[in-house]
C-alpha cells in the first residue's frame, strides 16, 4: 500500500510541475488505490483488480489522440449512416462526414462521431462481462467487440437523428439525438443478454467453471506474532504519513 501511494504521489507532483493532466489524476488515483490496498490488504488488489482497472477511465483522453482519432471516425460514422439510410430506403447525399438530408446539410460532428458511445458502452461491456460469471475467452470477446457494438449502436442513433435534422426543428432532433444516447445504454445490455442466450442456445458453455474448492486452513491459536501486527501497523502509519504529505 504505502509503496503505491509513494509512486502514485510522485507521479501526481510530476504531472503538476509539467502541467500534464494525466499524470496528475493517474497519481491521484494510485494514492487512493494504495489507502484502500494499506487498510484491506494486498489479496484484496487482486480480487478487485477489474474495480481497480476501470478506474482508469477516470483520466481523460489526451487532446492529441482525441483529435488523431475523432476525424477519421467522423467520416467513418458518416459513411456507415448513409449505407444504413440507403438500405431503409431513406434519401440520403454523402460528401466526406457531410450528409445532406432533403437540401439540408448536417456535418458529423465530434459529439455525433461515437468516440463518446464507445467509451460509454465499453464500460458498460465491462460491467457485464465481470459481474457475469462468464468464461475468460467470452470475457475477452465482448471486450474486444464493445467498440463495434458502440459503432452499431451509434449508427441506430443517427440515421433517425439525421433524418429529424432534414425533416423537423434543429431543436426537436437535437433532443433526440441526447434521449436516444441514454437508451443506447440498455440497448446495449439487451444486446449483449441476447448474444449470451443466442449462445446458450447453439449449446455454446459461456458460464465458467466453478474453481476446485481448497481445504479450509486451520484457525490459529493464540494472539498473532508481534512482528505481524508491528508490520501492519508501520505499513498503515506510514501510510498515513504519505497522505498527510501529499495533503500538506
Amino acid at each position: 500500500g504505502p509503496v503505491i501511494i509513494a509512486i502514485g504521489w510522485a507521479s501526481h507532483v510530476y504531472g503538476y510541475d509539467i502541467h500534464d493532466n494525466e499524470f496528475w489524476l493517474f497519481g491521484a488515483i494510485l494514492m487512493a488505490v494504495g489507502g484502500v490496498v494499506t487498510v484491506i490488504g494486498r489479496q484484496a488488489l487482486w480480487r478487485l483488480l477489474p474495480a481497480f482497472i476501470v478506474l482508469g477511465f477516470l483520466i481523460p483522453v489526451p487532446g492529441l489522440i482525441r483529435m488523431h482519432v475523432s476525424v477519421p471516425l467522423q467520416t467513418t460514422m458518416a459513411f456507415m449512416t448513409d449505407q444504413a439510410a440507403e438500405v431503409l430506403g431513406l434519401s440520403m447525399d454523402r460528401s466526406g462526414n457531410l450528409l445532406v438530408v432533403d437540401g439540408q446539410p448536417i456535418e458529423v460532428a465530434e459529439a455525433c462521431n461515437g468516440m463518446r458511445m464507445v467509451f460509454a458502452l465499453f464500460l458498460a461491456t465491462y460491467t457485464f462481462v465481470f459481474v457475469n460469471p462468464l468464461r475468460a475467452s467470452l470475457r475477452i470477446f465482448f471486450l474486444v467487440t464493445a467498440p463495434v457494438l458502440a459503432l452499431f449502436c451509434n449508427v441506430l442513433r443517427m440515421v433517425p437523428t439525421v433524418w429529424l435534422y432534414g425533416h423537423a426543428s434543429t431543436e426537436t432532433a437535437e433532443l433526440f439525438h441526447d434521449a436516444a444516447g441514454w437508451a443506447m445504454v440498455p440497448l446495449a445490455f439487451v444486446l449483449l443478454m441476447a448474444t449470451i442466450n443466442l449462445l446458450e442456445w447453439a449449446g455454446v458453455e459461456t458460464i465458467a467453471a466453478p474453481a476446485g474448492s481448497k481445504p479450509a486452513k486451520p484457525a490459529r491459536r493464540g494472539d498473532p506474532a508481534p512482528w505481524r501486527l508491528a508490520g501492519q501497523w508501520s505499513m498503515a502509519c506510514l501510510s498515513v504519513l504519505l497522505l498527510l504529505g501529499v495533503a500538506s
